[in-house]
């Protein structure tokens, strides 16, 4: 089954989009410490190849590494520091060099203005505990002239990718009817606290979704090929693709075009056919195809679904749909 164009009016440079197979069950998750992973990353050292990094969304120490089975391979640490509430891990390839990056910016509860972003070089692994001495520890706070629509979940973000061709890491919130999109440039070094910078909203054909796990909510994760061509942006029910032409920036599109529903997707619902609380989402290394996997939510294992790249769709003319008209409500604060 072939994705489905959402169209409006057309115009843009032509772009191939990708098609998807059925999901397939690569293998499936099953130790009880990984109940709870909340975001995936496909490593791309040679020597990682086929290995997915993943962070759990409880624990503050590790993040965990899984072969292109499911099973479990091996643990990341980083020496005497922690985290609080990762909810997505992502990556890019910057001068030869391959880098992870964990964002810490789950926010259930709404009482933290400050967060933090941890990046890394990726490490060789082994087996045991892997364990990193050296990373960047990059604190951010959203725009501090603005309180969110439901000002009290204005810090609760799940989905984030970073794309070297704009030089940005991207931020999406979760509990917003539109996914407010958020950036921050990629450097050398942070001095201080970043502020990030409000990109616009995401297409609101990505809308949020109610009766589910956290109702309502929107997106809970998100991924970006290698070749930096194309994204998806998750939801507990559903997964879209974005394109980029040429010449264009990865919040343009997501604001102004409207995305292919990927139907292939296995939706919410009971394991083992479905995804109970899905929240992870990452391109295999090759970009050959994409993978998704479930917190437990009181399933003793999930799969590890994967979806294959069927073939290119001949090209075609991006939609472009004028964004809908929303009432958002913007609060000068005083300070954090």
């Amino acid at each position: 089954m072939k994705s489905i164009l959402l169209t409006s009016a057309l115009i843009g440079a032509c772009s191939a989009q990708l098609a998807f197979k059925p999901a397939e069950v690569a293998g499936n998750v099953s130790e009880s410490f990984l109940d709870e992973i909340s975001g995936m990353f496909a490593l791309r050292n040679e020597s990682n190849k086929g290995k997915i990094i993943t962070c759990h969304d409880s624990d503050s120490e590790y993040m965990f590494v899984l072969n292109a089975d499911g099973s479990y391979d091996t643990r990341v640490n980083l020496v005497n520091d922690n985290w609080r509430d990762a909810e997505e891990i992502s990556g890019y390839t910057k001068n030869g060099t391959n880098y992870v990056v964990l964002f810490e910016f789950g926010d259930n509860a709404a009482n933290r203005d400050k967060k933090y972003i941890f990046r890394f070089e990726e490490p060789e692994l082994q087996s045991g505990t892997v364990d990193v001495a050296e990373w960047d520890k990059i604190a951010y706070r959203i725009p501090d002239a603005m309180t969110l629509e439901k000002g009290q979940l204005m810090g609760d973000f799940e989905g984030a990718f970073v794309d070297v061709i704009d030089n940005k890491m991207y931020l999406f919130t979760k509990r917003m009817p539109v996914n407010y999109i958020y950036s921050l440039p990629i450097q050398d070094t942070y001095v201080g606290t970043q502020t990030l910078t409000f990109e616009g909203f995401m297409n609101g054909t990505v809308a949020e979704e109610t009766g589910g796990v956290i109702s309502p909510a929107n997106c809970v994760g998100a991924a970006l090929s290698q070749d930096g061509n194309h994204a998806l942006i998750k939801t507990y029910n559903m997964v879209f693709q974005f394109t980029r032409p040429e010449g264009r920036t990865w919040a343009d599109v997501l604001v102004n075009d409207s995305p292919l529903v990927e139907t292939n997707y296995v939706g919410r619902g009971n394991p083992l056919a479905q995804e109970p609380q899905g929240e992870s989402i990452c391109f295999a290394n090759d970009d050959t195809g994409y993978y998704t996997v479930s917190e437990f939510r009181g399933s003793w294992q999930v799969p590890l679904f994967y979806y294959a790249v069927q073939e290119d769709l001949p090209p075609f003319e991006h939609s472009y749909s004028k964004p809908a008209e929303h009432t958002h409500h913007f609060t000068v604060t005083n300070g954090y």
